[in-house]
């Protein structure tokens, strides 16, 4: 993924990541407490090392609290230099919609040029196929992501429809 060094002060980037693969839940086991599997943590370690190597860090990563979506957030923090404090955490996140994601996102300060996202299916797969109304999307697979550059002055005026995909990991 190639992302403009001269990004014109409009410009914003967005990256949605869905976290890596997680235990199998439990009956006994609510949901929110599943954690990421030996197999998940190091997905998400090659996928937060392609991710690192192939665009410029994320000025903010926004994690649902959830364990594996957390965790996947920590793991890519880790790759990109950044601790693992420097995450918000977005209660908003944990099995959000659409809409959840775009009022997350429509809080995030407008000095903010590049925002991660850490979240769950079906909601991040969703909120990528809205972006642009590109229904092509499939879903993202555990530990994947899409970066979109949206041409928009801050995140408060988020328009889904100006967004143009740079790349997929």
């Amino acid at each position: 993924m190639s992302i403009p060094r001269a990004a014109r002060m409009n410009t914003r980037f967005l990256t949605l990541v869905r976290h890596a693969r997680a235990v199998t839940q439990a009956v006994s086991e609510p949901d929110f407490e599943r954690a990421l599997t030996v197999e998940g943590r190091n997905e998400a370690r090659n996928a937060a090392e392609r991710f690192a190597d192939d665009g410029p860090t994320p000025d903010l990563l926004v994690s649902s609290p959830a364990p594996r979506a957390l965790e996947t957030a920590r793991i890519f923090a880790a790759a990109l230099g950044l601790a693992a404090d420097a995450i918000a955490i977005e209660p908003e996140l944990y099995n959000a919609s659409v809409d959840d994601i775009e009022s997350v996102l429509g809080r995030t300060p407008a000095d903010v040029t590049h925002a991660a996202v850490f979240g769950h299916n079906p909601g991040v797969s969703d909120f990528a196929r809205a972006v642009g109304a590109d229904l092509t999307i499939t879903d993202l697979g555990t530990a994947g992501g899409i970066t979109f550059q949206l041409d928009m002055p801050d995140w408060a005026t988020l328009d889904l429809a100006v967004a143009k995909i740079l790349g997929k990991f």
